[in-house]
């Protein structure tokens, strides 16, 4: 006669708030937790690569949309409640589940170290290339209002060329200012236009389509400035009107000239360092205005 052999496992009851908890605090726990370590483990994965995305597409690329950081950012941010969401539901109707080896405090402890370990490296990498920033005067109109606040990318520092919207540091203040000249051999202004090598920067009025695409109000002073392979909207008095003041300016190796928006406004410019630049403005990620949140800030000639 042959004797049954009965296998018995240790059961343990689950509960839906805790698995819930476990995963909204460390994604991938919650599963882990339920018994689907493998669940758990791409859950983490696909959160991690979709922040390590983002400096990655930085660095490959010199000019980038704004749009698809928000987009990897918003899917970061759903899988985040999506795991939490599966892991409560996982435990619905299931009273019990029979613990694996990895169901003991030890392995929870060791997967949070894991997750927070690597999930402090991938957020450091991404605000170490990232900042945002008010903007606390009227310089940049009609681009930037006073109150915004501006997304700054540090690492396209080394990138930066003429026509590109900077925000540097100068005389303890800091501002957004607009690149005009880079090592030029030749710079001078007559009134509020500047002239590369003899060559003035040409302007072109902005069509109502271009107006609606950048967020802008139309108006008489309301021009496009173009400079390199970049179009940008600036304040100035009338484009033909005679020069009445004439300036020269020299830049040595690795100084930049910044000049505002609103040259009618402030009519300034001035020379700084390359290591004065902290990082190119890449868009508006807020504003009073909602229309003008992530609108284009110049577009390509």
């Amino acid at each position: 006669m042959k004797s049954a052999i009965i296998k018995s496992e240790s059961r343990l009851k689950r509960y839906p708030l805790l698995a819930f908890a476990m995963s909204l605090l460390f994604t991938g726990l919650g599963q882990m937790y339920n018994g689907d370590l493998s669940k758990g483990i791409v859950f983490f994965i696909l959160r991690i690569l979709s922040i390590i995305f983002i400096p990655l597409y930085i660095i490959l690329r010199n000019n980038f949309s704004i749009i698809i950081i928000l987009a990897v950012a918003a899917i970061h941010v759903l899988l985040w409640l999506i795991s939490t969401i599966e892991a409560a539901c996982s435990t619905k109707g299931k009273y019990a589940y029979n613990l694996k080896k990895y169901n003991s405090i030890f392995f929870y402890i060791s997967f949070i170290i894991f997750n927070s370990v690597l999930m402090l490296i991938s957020v450091f990498l991404f605000l170490s290339l990232f900042f945002v920033t008010k903007v606390e005067n009227d310089n940049m109109n009609p681009l930037l209002l006073r109150n915004d606040y501006i997304l700054i990318n540090k690492y396209a520092v080394k990138m930066t060329g003429v026509g590109d919207l900077v925000f540097f540091a100068f005389n303890n203040e800091s501002s957004a200012g607009r690149v005009i000249a880079v090592d030029a051999d030749m710079i001078s202004k007559k009134n509020d236009s500047y002239y590369i090598n003899d060559s003035a920067l040409s302007y072109s009025i902005i069509s109502k389509s271009e107006l609606k695409k950048m967020g802008l109000t139309d108006s008489e002073d309301l021009f496009f400035e173009i400079n390199g392979e970049k179009r940008y909207p600036v304040y100035k008095a009338d484009k033909n009107e005679k020069a009445l003041s004439s300036e020269h300016i020299f830049l040595n190796k690795n100084e930049f000239l910044i000049a505002f928006d609103n040259r009618i406004k402030n009519n300034y410019h001035e020379i700084i360092s390359k290591n004065s630049i902290l990082g190119r403005v890449e868009g508006i990620v807020f504003s009073k205005n909602i229309k003008r949140i992530f609108n284009t800030i110049y577009l390509q000639e």
